[in-house]
Parts: structure tokens; C-alpha cells; sequence
């Protein structure tokens, strides 16, 4: 059986959507099933994680009517260019986690013989297919519009997991009373920029911490130093195993994307910052279930939401129901 994994990792657009698909390749590969990833993967740690996982990235130079750039519509999900790869590849299954507007491409995709599979995050990403799954927290309760699609499968058990985080579950420090070690991560690739604006908002709490170590890219190193200046600052680059990094640390500030849900499983104390609007039904639902403290956006940590920081920061008890939170739901 063959399947390909239709996503992007890029500055702009982060990593998460490929995290997704590389744990469903691994899933699908330990079954038998020979996987491609096809799209557009320019974020170094995208590159880094794709080499290490053993996935081949198409592209696709093709035979036949298959078109040198097949492989790339980077910004959209043409049909006849993914039907036309289907075809060529004789994959069983297309898998898309992107979030582009489409029409028409599970007819395409059948056309081609295959299936079409897709991730939605809400809204997000929508669209008829054969097999959708939208993990977002009570997806399941919301509920999803009739729209002819096939088996679907809703709420955050069913989010794809890679095994890096069950091996970071065991590994997860326990809630202590000491002064937090605090880890910053705000997407793969901190797109927004916004890691400074958290790191500013931890040193206004003025609550005592030790080390606080910061994920950042090098064009954003400066203005975190800056933001940082009287924190016991650690800086380092985009991890390529971030669920054993936060498992060694007492509580992590997370852009509200992918990275909450394997942090929740792996069993940390997390917060939550929106960093872009597709994160927010995902970030309403986990906070509504205790599985992450809400911190709102990067602005808000100015005003409504920094005494929700300044308690996660300073009360073990807090740290310690939102640790024990996540595995049980996740």
C-alpha cells in the first residue's frame, strides 16, 4: 500500500502540519505502507526532521503528464496536479493536511484511484473526503457539517502522535516546588515573532524562575536578549526532539498550535498563547478542559492575562493539575 502526505513546512507557515503527517508515517510505515511527504518543506527544522524520519520529500519529475513542479502547488491544492501524482505514484491514499480551499478533490483523487484522507482543525482545512479527522479538543461534542464525507473522526484522541512523545512521557519531570524551569516555544519557527513578547511578559511577573530557556530563530535572538535582560536566559534553536526538551522542564509557554497536544500527552505544564487566528478553537477547547493555561494572545500577556502567567509561574499545585491533565485526556 502506498500513501502520500500532502503538507508544507515553511518560515511562514511553521511545522506543524508536517509533524502531523511524520506521525502518521510512522504509523503507517510500521504497518507495511511505503509513505512520500509531497509538498513544500523549506524550514530548516522541517528539512531535519523529514531526513531523520526517512520519508522521501517528492519531488516528482515524473513520468508521463505528471509536470516537473507536480509535487509543489505550494499555496493551493490543485486537483489535476495531485490526481495526476496519484496516478503516477499508484498510491492508494492521498493525505492532506493543509488548510487551502479546494473543490472537487476527493472526486479527482477517486478518479485517479485513490482515496482522499484529511486533517481539519475546525473551519480549517474542511472539505469533503473519504476519511477526515479534526483532533481538535471537543470536536467530537461540536460536532461537524454533513458534507458527504466518508468516516469521521473527531476529538483529540484521535490527533496523531509521534512516537518521540511517548518516549518523553516517561521521561517528564515531576511537579516540584522549586523555583520553574521554564521553557519558551512558540511554533517551529516563532513566525510571528512573538517570543520575545512572552519572554518580556515573564520577567514583568517578577516571579523568581530558574533557567528559562528560549527557542528562537537567530533573526529574533536579539530583541529576546533585550526582552530578556535581567532572566537567567537560555537560547537556543528550533529543537528537532522538542518533546524531550520539555519533559525537562517544570512548565513550557507554547504557541497554541500542534505543540499543546503532545506536551499535554507528554505530561508538562504548559500555557498557551494564540499565535495565529486558526489556533483559537483548539486553545478555547484546551483551556476549557484544564489541559493548558489560557495566556491569550502575545498582547495580552501586557494586561488581561499576565496574572494567569504569574500563577503559573509561582503555584506548583497549578502546574501540577495541568501536568496530570493531559495524558488523561490526550
Amino acid at each position: 500500500m502506498r500513501a502520500l502526505l500532502r503538507c508544507d513546512a515553511t518560515a511562514a507557515g511553521g511545522v506543524g502540519h508536517l509533524v502531523r503527517c511524520l506521525a502518521l508515517a510512522e504509523a503507517a510505515t510500521a504497518r507495511g505502507w511505503r509513505v512520500a511527504v509531497v509538498g513544500r518543506v523549506t524550514a530548516p527544522l522541517g528539512r531535519r526532521l523529514l531526513a531523520a524520519s526517512g520519508v522521501p520529500l517528492l519531488p516528482f519529475d515524473g513520468p508521463g503528464d505528471v509536470p516537473a513542479d507536480a509535487h509543489l502547488p505550494p499555496s493551493d491544492l490543485d486537483p489535476a496536479r495531485l490526481a495526476a501524482l496519484v496516478r503516477a505514484t499508484r498510491a492508494d491514499v492521498l493525505h492532506v493536511d493543509h488548510y487551502a480551499p479546494v473543490v472537487g478533490l476527493r472526486a479527482a483523487i477517486r478518479e485517479a484511484g485513490g482515496a482522499l484522507s484529511c486533517v481539519e482543525d475546525g473551519p480549517f482545512g474542511r472539505r469533503e473526503a473519504d476519511v477526515v479527522v479534526d483532533p481538535t479538543p471537543g470536536a467530537e461534542a461540536a460536532g461537524r457539517p454533513a458534507d458527504g464525507s466518508g468516516t469521521v473522526l473527531l476529538g483529540v484522541r484521535h490527533a496523531p502522535m509521534r512516537s518521540a512523545v511517548a518516549r518523553a512521557h516517561d521521561l517528564a519531570r515531576p511537579p516540584a516546588g522549586r523555583d520553574p524551569h521554564v521553557l519558551v516555544v512558540l511554533g517551529g519557527t516563532d513566525a510571528t515573532g512573538a517570543a520575545a513578547a512572552v519572554v518580556a511578559a515573564i520577567a514583568r511577573t517578577g516571579v523568581r524562575t530558574g533557567a528559562v530557556t528560549v527557542i528562537v530563530r537567530p533573526d529574533h535572538a536579539e530583541d529576546v536578549r533585550r526582552a530578556g535582560a535581567d532572566l537567567p536566559l537560555r537560547l537556543v534553536g528550533p529543537q528537532d526532539d522538542l518533546p524531550a526538551l520539555a519533559a525537562a522542564h517544570d512548565v513550557v509557554v507554547t504557541a497554541a498550535g500542534t505543540t499543546v497536544w503532545e506536551l499535554a500527552a507528554v505530561g508538562v505544564a504548559t500555557g498557551a498563547v494564540v499565535v495565529a487566528e486558526n489556533q483559537r478553537i483548539g486553545y478555547e477547547r484546551a483551556v476549557g478542559l484544564g489541559l493548558t493555561a489560557g495566556l491569550g494572545t502575545p498582547d495580552d500577556l501586557a494586561g488581561p492575562t499576565a496574572g494567569r502567567l504569574a500563577t503559573l509561574l509561582s503555584d506548583p499545585a497549578t502546574r501540577g493539575r495541568l501536568a496530570a491533565a493531559g495524558p488523561r485526556v490526550v
